[in-house]
């Protein structure tokens, strides 16, 4: 019986495992669009099973690879008067922007995800968020709006985790965002965004 019940969870496990292997953070490798089409509907819970049975590789944290963008020129240029009403208006003058390059859209084009921290940016609710997305003249299209606790708000804090999935709904990844202290995730560490009417919502 005792050997019954280990099979039973075996063929369980594996059964998760096949379900959600396709939908996984392998940025920057080349993929066939093809094989999005049956993980496009994902819900929350199952991404967090995938973080959980360890389907995600820590080393693919996007936070870790963050540039500065007060010192990129694109970057700089696009938020130069976020910049310039920080250090007018606020008394700390201080403004954090990060940012990282992917193709969210998988168009060939490169994007950006932008974390802007300030006394302007920066609420209860987190940091802003912004999508940048590349055009074919070289131009940005910036979505905005969202707000998520990212950076580290004092010493011994860390940052939040990122993750670009290889989940596609409409057309653009998914992305992951977590607040984990090394344990398994659940629903209030994780928000789960997902591409809906132009812009990236918080998906349940």
């Amino acid at each position: 019986m005792i050997r019954l019940n280990r099979v039973i969870r075996l063929v369980a496990v594996f059964i998760v495992t096949a379900t959600l292997i396709g939908c996984t953070n392998t940025v920057g490798q080349s993929n066939d669009s093809s094989m999005f089409d049956t993980h496009n509907n994902l819900t929350k819970a199952e991404i967090i099973a995938m973080y959980n049975n360890g389907l995600l590789d820590n080393e693919n944290d996007i936070m870790m690879n963050m540039l500065d963008g007060k010192t990129d020129p694109i970057v700089s240029e696009i938020y130069a008067e976020d910049i310039q009403m920080v250090e007018n208006i606020t008394y700390a003058k201080i403004i954090a922007i990060l940012f990282y390059d992917c193709d969210l859209d998988d168009d060939g084009i490169m994007d950006k995800i932008v974390i802007v921290g300030s006394p302007l940016h920066t609420g209860s609710g987190g940091d802003s968020l912004d999508f940048l997305i590349g055009n074919s003249d070289g131009s940005y299209s910036q979505i905005s709006g969202q707000h998520a606790r990212l950076l580290a708000q004092g010493e011994g804090y860390l940052n939040a985790s990122m993750y670009i999935l290889d989940c596609i709904t409409n057309g653009f990844r998914d992305i992951l965002i977590c607040d984990s202290d090394g344990t398994d995730l659940n629903e209030q560490d994780t928000v789960l965004l997902k591409y809906e009417n132009g812009r990236y919502r918080p998906s349940k």
